[in-house]
């Protein structure tokens, strides 16, 4: 059995042991030398990203349309775009969101139905820190440079119907990722049955009676 400072000793190699990994694994990436790589540059979502990388870093990043077209040592931010190995559209749940940090790149990407967008925003907020207040404002903090952990992550919404009545204000619910996915056909329903059944006193009854009578 082990003794107490047995124990002591080799949690505390443990967690030195984790706290090399992590610094080994972080990454480090200087804004002047960003490249964002995407086919979409009015995308909304896109356009959102390149404002607030430009408000965290001071910087503003170099857009171009392929990877062929990111000059040789800078590093590349990939919108919208799966990385090689990346899981098949089949393979992810709808409106699943994904992004992965390297020290080759970064890669943000999703499912077909709302998940570019989403990860576009799940890297904004979950990496970068950006938070939405209201309508079109945004919290954040300067970061020059970015220093991220190398991994992937991945945020799929655990309800499928997300929706808050906020018009004008799509880009505040863009951001917050309010959405949803196999949502059943609805509407008003009887919308002309007192006009056809009512205010013809055919069927008065089908309705409730108001106090005046």
């Amino acid at each position: 059995m082990k003794t107490p400072i047995r124990i002591l000793k080799a949690a505390a190699v443990a967690l030195a042991a984790a706290f090399l990994t992590f610094a080994a694994e972080a990454v480090t990436i200087d804004p002047a030398k960003v490249t964002v790589v995407t086919r979409e540059p009015k995308r909304e979502a896109v356009k959102d990203f390149l404002t607030h990388f430009e408000l965290i870093t001071g910087v503003k990043a170099q857009v171009v349309a392929t990877a062929d077209k990111v000059p040789a040592g800078n590093y590349p931010i990939f919108l919208r775009e799966a990385p090689e190995g990346a899981p098949k559209e089949s393979e992810l749940k709808p409106e699943e969101a994904r992004w992965r940090v390297t020290d080759k790149g970064i890669w943000i990407w999703g499912h077909s139905l709302h998940g570019g967008d989403y990860a576009i925003y799940s890297f904004l907020e979950d990496a970068l820190g950006c938070r939405w207040v209201w309508k079109t404002e945004s919290a954040w903090f300067h970061q020059n440079p970015i220093v991220l952990d190398a991994k992937e992550h991945s945020w799929a919404p655990e309800l499928k119907i997300r929706k808050m009545r906020a018009k004008p204000y799509d880009i505040w619910r863009e951001r917050l990722r309010d959405g949803g996915h196999d949502v059943p056909p609805f509407g008003h329903a009887f919308t002309g049955y007192w006009g056809l059944y009512g205010q013809t006193g055919l069927h008065p009854e089908w309705f409730s009676m108001r106090e005046d009578g």
